[in-house]
């Protein structure tokens, strides 16, 4: 199983002591494993799901015997509610992405140390080019003005899903996608929300939707791809 740099890798310590680095499977693909297995004999059943549970392991190459409980690991890392709340994140992700590209990479720790402006996505800086360092004013987030809500419970990416949506932004522009059942999971969920915006657009004349800092130019077709914080098609 390759590095994938997509936020979604596991590091988790199995019998032994030992590190293992690996990649869960998907739901689907865990409980069509486990009911295939319940089908065989045991003998079989088990060598069916290690030999599962070894494609999935990054690091050590060479892992030895996996026990019983180095398996629950593998296969229930993440749990059903768990996946379910990753996809319904990048949803929302890529779709706030859409409206507000600039906000993409933005954290609300430079906002909350330094003037910032959410709106355009950059600091604020004095005449020689030297950001102002934030005074007691209230944030914008804590007025209700900030696009990204308030720092507590931020709208947009997951720090894991951002990473997601950067490696699909990069794999879109080369047309090489690893072969791995998460990313594409994932690249199905944002060709979906783009597919739908696109669908959206055309029902509406091919005006945009109101919004603020929407860039229009629709990504999903072929070719296009939202680079760097900016919609390209």
């Amino acid at each position: 199983m390759e590095f994938i740099p997509d936020g979604y890798n596991r590091v988790a310590e199995i019998s032994g002591g030992r590190k293992l680095v690996f990649r869960p499977l998907v739901r689907e693909s865990r409980v069509q494993a486990v009911g295939i297995a319940r089908s065989l004999d045991k003998p079989t059943g088990w060598s069916f799901l290690e030999e599962i549970a070894r494609t999935r392991i990054i690091h050590p190459r060479e892992i030895g015997d996996l026990l019983p409980e180095d398996m629950k690991i593998i296969f229930g890392q993440d749990s059903s509610a768990a996946q379910l709340a990753d996809v319904e994140n990048l949803r929302a992700g890529v779709e706030f992405a859409l409206q507000y590209p600039h906000l993409i990479d933005v954290e609300c720790s430079q906002c909350r140390a330094w003037w910032f402006s959410p709106l355009e996505g950059r600091l604020v800086r004095d005449a020689d080019g030297k950001p102002y360092r934030r005074t007691d004013e209230p944030l914008l987030c804590e007025t209700g003005d900030c696009p990204l809500g308030h720092y507590s419970s931020r709208k947009g990416f997951t720090p894991k899903n951002r990473l997601a949506f950067r490696h699909w932004q990069r794999c879109k522009l080369t047309g090489v996608f690893p072969d791995d059942e998460i990313v594409r999971r994932n690249a199905g969920v944002i060709q979906e929300v783009l597919d739908g915006r696109r669908s959206r657009k055309l029902a509406g004349g091919g005006r945009a939707a109101a919004g603020s800092g929407r860039d229009d130019r629709f990504p999903g077709n072929a070719g296009g791809a939202i680079r760097g914080g900016a919609v390209t098609a």
